[in-house]
């Protein structure tokens, strides 16, 4: 077995970005740190010698270490029924309620031209939000103009009176208690690249959502507030932005970008030793994780003003590193090895929401996982069972005639009741390799914060991709060292807050999940009691049910 559940493959070729501070830089700057981080138990992996090294060799943390561009990608423009040729990754706004993710992201949206500015007035809103998914995972709503032919909006400047978190949060809850409930996809396209945009909840009460939104991730956008006392509250036990830091970490991402935002709001305003502290305490809290420091790029922002999203802004001239775009097309030029590693499985699409479209029917909107889909394919969705017949697969109000690895799709599917297609679904091809219902798996666990211990009986829920079932633990196989791998004790009464072990659990839900050598983002979970994250794994095996 593989010596920890988090190991993860490193990247050939690092991406140029602003980098961590070394530990000869923290003890010089001396930030005050939250206790919680100090003291932190949570299972972590070590830095490598290459990444110390790095850290050694490196400039300070105003340095941005973007000395090099990233090459220019060739946009093929002669394809309208495929995927586009530039690199395509999803990206996850990850951060504590309140630090501006949802205003960040619609800021950038709009100013990108990938969205319409949102309605204003609460008739608008309700008009607009009442309206059905479209079968595709689609952006904030368009102009009819735009709708019709498939054409995102030019770059324009946006309106000055515009609520930016309205063009991600759609629905009258939303937009009227004034924070994200549930996940909303949109698409972010540059230059050089292309995204698909997730907006994840920070509110703690919508947890399930947000762990759902961070497992179909692949690049991580951390928004930290920057006002005294606010980043504070994000990386204390119960914050948000330490609980999606792990969550991203767990679901392997490949890189983060971390923002500061709301830096107009500090005292006083564009204050550059505030930033200096955030980049320390948050970078010791993110080395522990185990993010590489190449893969990690600090930039100060005001998401609200706009400052340094586009290009660097004047208010903050001691900055010299990369904007908000310029960090992402960097982080994107890596996306093609990792796609061609997906597109070799078997076809594997996790099912985030369905709906009935009038006059269209059933609608699957979900992640392709791996694989390929394509128009007029035999699935078969799992865990139901179901087989029906791909009608026609949509993404971001384009037809294409194949999806591969990585598309947010929506599937149109063939005499299929609405009902037997819901979130924690798993769509694959019903003539090679079949996803079918789990009725048993091992895994191996790393208990990070559990405020017993884990024992034969208890039945924590298992949040896996978009799904999630609650598990029975019927047999703790062995504990181990969660570095080497190796046998500590066999069969053991229990396990405590930082042991490993391999345990055995019972679904007792129908659950598709698949082990880790076979669809990787299919393997990885958390597991939760009473809405408290308690243990991280990773599945080896599933006996599958005949």
């Amino acid at each position: 077995p593989t010596p920890s559940v988090l190991a993860r493959p490193q990247a050939s070729a690092p991406v140029a970005c602003s980098r961590l501070p070394s530990n000869q830089e923290t003890q010089q700057h001396q930030p005050v740190r939250p206790s919680t981080i100090a003291n932190q138990s949570l299972t972590c992996a070590r830095l490598s010698a290459g990444d110390q090294a790095g850290r050694e060799t490196g400039a300070g943390p105003s340095a941005s270490g973007f000395k090099e561009k990233s090459a220019k990608v060739v946009v093929d423009s002669s394809r309208p029924t495929s995927q586009p040729s530039r690199p395509h990754q999803t990206l996850a706004t990850l951060g504590h309620r309140g630090a501006g993710k949802s205003t960040l992201a619609g800021r950038l949206l709009l100013e990108l031209g990938c969205a319409a500015s949102p309605a204003l007035s609460d008739q608008d809103a309700s008009a607009s939000s009442s309206e059905p998914e479209s079968a595709v995972a689609s952006d904030a709503q368009p102009t009819e103009a735009a709708a019709a032919d498939g054409e995102a909006h030019g770059p324009c400047a946006p309106p000055a009176e515009v609520n930016y978190a309205w063009v991600t949060n759609r629905l009258p809850e939303e937009r009227s208690k004034g924070c994200t409930v549930d996940m909303s996809v949109h698409r972010l396209a540059m230059s050089t690249a292309q995204f698909t945009l997730v907006d994840v909840p920070g509110h703690p009460s919508y947890r399930k959502n947000a762990t759902a939104a961070i497992s179909q991730g692949q690049v991580g956008l951390l928004v930290v507030d920057a006002r005294e006392g606010a980043s504070e509250a994000g990386l204390c036990s119960s914050g948000q932005t330490r609980e999606h830091a792990l969550l991203a970490y767990c679901f392997a991402f490949k890189h983060m970008v971390c923002l500061i935002n709301k830096m107009d709001a500090t005292t006083p305003a564009y204050y550059r030793p505030r930033y200096q502290q955030l980049v320390q305490v948050l970078g010791h809290y993110l080395r522990c994780l185990g993010f590489h420091a190449s893969k990690v790029t600090f930039v100060p922002v005001s998401g609200l003003k706009g400052d340094n999203l586009m290009q660097l802004s004047p208010n903050m001239d001691w900055y010299k590193g990369p904007s908000v775009v310029e960090a992402l097309e960097a982080v994107a030029s890596e996306a093609g090895e990792a796609a061609l590693t997906e597109a070799a499985r078997s076809l594997r699409i996790t099912v985030y929401r369905s709906a009935s479209v009038p006059n269209i029917g059933t609608v699957a909107l979900g992640r392709v996982a791996s694989g390929a889909v394509k128009v007029g394919q035999m699935v078969r969705v799992a865990p139901s069972g179901l087989e029906a017949e791909v009608q026609a697969v949509r993404a971001h109000k384009l037809a294409l005639s194949v999806a591969h690895a990585g598309a947010h799709v929506g599937l149109q599917l063939r005499d299929v009741d609405p009902g037997s297609v819901r979130r924690g679904c798993v769509i694959s091809d019903a003539s090679v390799d079949a996803a079918r219902e789990a009725a048993a798996f091992m895994a191996q666990v790393i208990v990070v914060n559990h405020p017993t211990c884990m024992s034969v009986g208890n039945a924590p829920v298992v949040e896996c991709h978009t799904a999630h079932v609650a598990c029975r633990v019927t047999n703790i196989l062995s504990r181990i060292d969660r570095k080497s791998g190796q046998e500590l004790e066999l069969e053991p009464a229990s396990l405590k807050n930082g042991d490993a072990g391999f345990v055995r659990f019972e679904p007792l839900r129908p659950l598709c999940i698949e082990p880790f050598h076979h669809t990787p983002s299919l393997a990885r979970f958390v597991l939760r009691d009473k809405n408290h994250l308690i243990a991280v794994g990773l599945v080896k095996s599933v006996d599958r049910k005949q």
